[in-house]
């Protein structure tokens, strides 16, 4: 049990230092180097032919003894943890840097169908990022931990907001995730929730959503959201609605993006309704038929 307390105070101390820019930690990993070698190059002075400071003398070798031990220990052990936590603030950098580059990749494609192209942590970070953009403070929590299948936790002044991401390329989010959800939400007392998915949601998760201060994001919005800033909804009621449709229906075949009801104006089908892509003229998925499109 110490050597497990041992480890957890060093990968402790790892983490904290790795906050630091290494312009700070490298320097510092040096001074402490050489500082503690000079501590262990004292020596102590030859005893004193007086018995009555005898006693006191050897007190001191004592003393100075112990302090030489730490010393050595501390001139290895201070530099090493400053180099772990460079390696883990250049790490830390990397990913950053690399997240960047995705998010404006995505922000720059016309579908949101690259949202697929990544690892579902890439994708975490990403809606972390997109929140940023939207003036929210991210926490991440961790896969990890005991977070209850909370992902991110969002502040922006006195507001919190949970964040649960579903990296689901095939699958529809179901009605439970969206329960479940709300049900975190009432336990910690958060006033506002998201569900964002990198596709669609059921027809049962729209409606119990609704009503409810808990927004499920479509892979469609979360794209436009990184594009402009902002969500859909926030743009226009009537888009939000025409975004909607993709809770209960089929996606577009071509980019997997939200499908708007049209009536065709000139061809052989003049005057029959169909459902066409919202990105049309820069995407043309079409599914025939008019009313809802068939689950």
């Amino acid at each position: 049990m110490p050597q497990y307390d041992q480890v957890s105070v060093l990968e402790t101390l790892v983490r904290k230092f790795s906050r630091v820019p290494p312009f700070v930690t490298a320097p510092l990993a040096l001074i402490s180097h050489i500082g503690f070698s000079q501590v262990t190059r004292w020596t102590v002075l030859p005893a004193p032919e007086d018995v009555t400071t005898v006693a006191s003398f050897y007190q001191d070798v004592l003393f100075w003894a112990v302090i030489k031990a730490w010393a050595t220990v501390f001139q290895y052990l201070v530099p090493l943890i400053m180099l772990f936590s460079i390696v883990l603030w250049f790490k830390a950098f990397l990913v950053r840097w690399q997240d960047e580059k995705r998010f404006a990749r995505v922000a720059a494609s016309p579908v949101h169908s690259s949202l697929h192209e990544m690892t579902w942590q890439e994708f975490e970070r990403l809606v972390g990022r997109a929140f940023v953009s939207m003036g929210y403070k991210v926490q991440h929590t961790g896969r990890a931990g005991a977070d209850g299948g909370i992902d991110l936790i969002l502040r922006r002044g006195s507001e919190t907001a949970l964040v649960q991401c579903k990296h689901w390329k095939a699958n529809k989010v179901s009605v439970e995730k969206v329960r479940e959800l709300f049900g975190l939400m009432a336990e910690r007392g958060a006033a506002q929730g998201y569900l964002v998915s990198a596709g669609d949601y059921t027809r049962d998760a729209g409606r119990f959503a609704s009503g409810k201060n808990i927004t499920l994001v479509t892979g469609e919005q979360l794209h436009r959201l990184i594009s402009i800033g902002r969500l859909p909804s926030e743009v226009s009621v009537t888009e939000a609605v025409q975004v909607a449709a993709v809770f209960d229906g089929q996606s577009c075949p071509d980019c997997g993006g939200a499908m708007v009801e049209r009536t065709a104006r000139r061809g052989r089908n003049i005057g029959q309704t169909f459902w066409g892509c919202r990105k049309y003229p820069q995407c043309n998925g079409i599914r025939m038929g008019g009313g809802r499109p068939a689950n």
